[in-house]
This record gives structure tokens, C-alpha cells and sequence, in this order.
């Protein structure tokens, strides 16, 4: 990185204050503090716990869901929707592992004496974050229509729905994640100064060479980046909201004509509406959580950058840091509390769990294997509508 010589500006400030502003800055000065310190809390502290917290749960998710005894008799579409729930618990995951720097690099930093970790963890590191929020937003979006085809379209289902589709949705998800976000690598960028030969006499005691965090290419201010968060908003928050609302509610509408059909012709496969209902409400809660905890913080963002193209009043700037840190956790929430979710919800991967941590296989579990393979050969909507999280096989 080339260095420019750095020329001392000379500033001249006047301050001009009656009794009323100053009252009122010292207001706004209280507020802003209080804020700030609020807002480092939430960012350093509580994300970095919940993040914790996500990392043991996706560590789990990603054990549990590939072992042997979990897939070895599932058949082809079973082996898909699994994949794809390994898949989302990766991302997750790295999106945690990626979050743990906030736990000790200053977000206020804007100069540093060599590059460091910690300058480019500030250039770079939310583009990075943004990369696994939107591959784990578009693997719950594959995931939903891939459940949607089976069940409406369950003999399409059987030849296009197998781990071939789980690979290939995968590799092209974390393609498109990274592709989207490579506009944000040019957002912010690092400059180097050096002193003269004149400076450094001047200024023995200081280093010759430092660091400056600078507005990039791509600032805020530009047109570019307008043009970007409004494709970015469109392919990363919009299209995949609206797919998930129309899948969940269209899924729980076909699958409760489905349960209530497999009730009249097959009233001994009990288990088999039993399933369809912790698929669908696994579909449910997964939607909801994307709702509120994911997509708050990105349609705030997309509404302030397009009404607000820059934020210049101290006071306004801090409030909206506020806001933005809380919204920011309720999103790490999302990606950390899946294996919670799963095991609230989920009889069959408790059990998987149990049989992790006490080191032995469940006595019912080759009895269970058999009635699933079972229900399988009677019924071919009950094995299609397993596509949220893989594990439900239970029947």
C-alpha cells in the first residue's frame, strides 16, 4: 500500500453560544453518552453472548444431523432436506464466528499505526457478516420451495428434489450470498500517510506512518451505492420474504387438507399427521423468526439510506446507532437459537441429541427406523413435507 505525505491542515473555529443552546447541548450531550454506552453494551457484550451461545448450538445442530444413525435410512428427498438444514446450520455459524471480534475491536476507531486485525476487521468485517445473513436467509428460501414442490408436486417432487439438488442449491446460494455483498468490500477503504522528512524532525515522538479508515468508491454518498442497496434490498430482503410468506401460508392450507385426507383413508398411520403438523409449525416458526428478528434490521437500514443520504447531526446519528444495535441483536438471535427451536419442536432430534451426550444408541431407534420406512412405502406425502428441518422422521 502506497503511502501519501500527510499536509497539517490549519483550522480556524468559532464558537458562538447563548445560555439556551448551551442548556440544550448539555442535554443532548447527557442523551448521547447514555446511548453510546447502551449501544457498546448491546454490541460488545450481549451479541458476543448470544453468539456464543449460537456458536455451541450450530456445533450440535451440524453433529447431530450428520450422524450415520440419523440418515442411513432416510431415502433421497429425506437426504436433501438434511443437507440443506447442514447447510443453514454452517452458515449460521460462521455468521457467529465472524460477530466474535466485536467483542474487542473499538467501532469508533478510524486510525491505526500498522494494519492490524483490528483495521481490517472495521473495513471489512460487516461485508463479510452480510455474506452468511443473506446465504442463511436464501437456504431457509430453498428449503420452503423445495417442501412446496413436494407437496403439491410430489411426483416432479421424486425426480428433482434428491442430494444432486441439495449440493447444487447450496453451492449456488453461498455463490450468490458472496457475489451480492462484493459491492461492500468497496464501501470503506484504508489509507496510509507518512510524515515528510521535515514532519518527523518536527514531531520526533510520533510515528512516521499510520493508517486512516476513509469513505470508499463506494460511499454513501454515490450513486453506485444507491443503485446497490436498492438490488441488494430487492434480492436479499424482498423476494425472499415474500416466497417464505407465500410458502407458509400456502403449506399450512395443503397440509391440513393432507392431514385431514390421510385421516379418513389411513386412520392407522397416526403418526403420519402427527409429523405433518411439527413440519408445518417448524416451516411457522422459522418464517416468523425471519420476520421479526432478520428483516427489521435490513428494512431499517434500506429505509435510511435511501430517505436519509447522510446523517450529520450528532444527536440523530447516536439515536439511530441505538436503534440499529437492538435490531442487530434480535438478528443475531435468529441465527444462534435454531437448535432450540428444534429441540422444542422436535421429538426425533431430542432424541438424537439424548444419544450424543449419553454415548449410546436409543433402544427404539432401529424400532423407529423400521416404522418410518414403513409409513414411506404407504404414503408419499408424509416423506415430502420433511424438507424444513430434515430431522421430523419419526413416524
Amino acid at each position: 500500500m502506497d503511502c501519501e505525505v500527510y499536509v497539517v491542515p490549519n483550522y480556524t473555529h468559532y464558537v458562538v453560544e447563548d445560555a439556551g443552546e448551551h442548556e440544550e447541548h448539555e442535554e443532548n450531550s447527557v442523551l448521547i453518552e447514555t446511548l453510546t454506552r447502551y449501544e457498546r453494551f448491546l454490541m460488545t457484550r450481549i451479541v458476543v453472548a448470544v453468539c456464543c451461545f449460537g456458536v455451541l448450538g450450530n456445533v450440535l445442530n451440524l453433529v447431530a444431523l450428520t450422524r450415520r444413525s440419523l440418515v442411513s435410512r432416510m431415502g433421497k428427498m429425506e437426504k436433501s432436506a438434511t443437507a440443506g438444514l447442514v447447510g443453514l446450520a454452517l452458515s449460521d455459524f460462521l455468521f457467529c464466528i465472524i460477530n466474535f471480534p466485536n467483542a474487542f475491536v473499538d467501532p469508533d476507531a478510524i486510525q491505526w499505526l500498522s494494519l492490524s486485525f483490528d483495521a481490517f476487521y472495521r473495513v471489512y468485517g460487516t461485508s463479510v457478516s452480510n455474506i452468511f445473513v443473506v446465504s442463511s436467509t436464501w437456504l431457509t428460501v430453498v428449503m420452503a420451495i423445495s417442501r412446496y414442490i413436494a407437496i403439491c408436486y410430489p411426483i416432479h417432487a421424486r425426480m428433482i428434489v434428491d442430494m444432486k439438488f441439495a449440493a447444487g442449491s447450496m453451492v449456488a446460494v453461498f455463490i450468490g450470498a458472496i457475489m451480492l455483498n462484493l459491492p461492500r468490500f468497496w464501501h470503506y477503504k484504508l489509507k496510509c500517510w507518512q510524515l515528510s522528512p521535515d514532519q518527523q524532525s518536527m514531531y520526533p515522538y510520533s510515528k512516521p506512518i499510520w493508517y486512516d479508515l476513509q469513505v470508499g468508491d463506494l460511499g454513501r454518498t454515490s450513486a453506485g451505492w444507491r443503485a446497490y442497496i436498492i438490488v441488494y434490498f430487492i434480492l436479499a430482503v424482498l423476494i425472499p420474504l415474500l416466497t417464505l410468506a407465500f410458502c407458509n401460508v400456502y403449506l399450512v392450507r395443503a397440509l391440513h387438507q393432507s392431514a385431514r385426507m390421510h385421516s379418513q383413508m389411513r386412520r392407522r398411520d397416526q403418526d403420519s399427521g402427527d409429523t405433518t403438523r411439527v413440519v408445518t409449525l417448524t416451516l411457522t416458526v422459522i418464517v416468523v423468526a425471519n420476520i421479526l428478528l432478520v428483516a427489521p434490521c435490513e428494512i431499517f437500514t434500506f429505509i435510511d439510506q435511501i430517505v436519509k443520504r447522510d446523517i450529520v447531526d450528532i444527536k440523530t446519528h447516536t439515536i439511530y446507532n441505538f436503534v440499529v444495535s437492538i435490531l442487530n441483536v434480535l438478528q443475531v438471535i435468529s441465527f444462534s437459537f435454531n437448535f432450540v427451536l428444534y429441540i422444542l419442536i422436535n421429538a426425533h432430534f431430542r432424541r438424537t441429541i439424548k444419544e450424543l451426550f449419553s454415548c449410546r444408541k436409543s433402544p427404539n431407534s432401529h424400532n423407529s427406523h423400521a416404522s418410518y420406512d414403513s409409513v414411506t412405502q404407504q404414503t408419499t406425502v408424509l416423506p415430502l413435507t420433511c424438507m424444513s428441518n430434515g430431522k421430523n422422521n419419526e413416524a
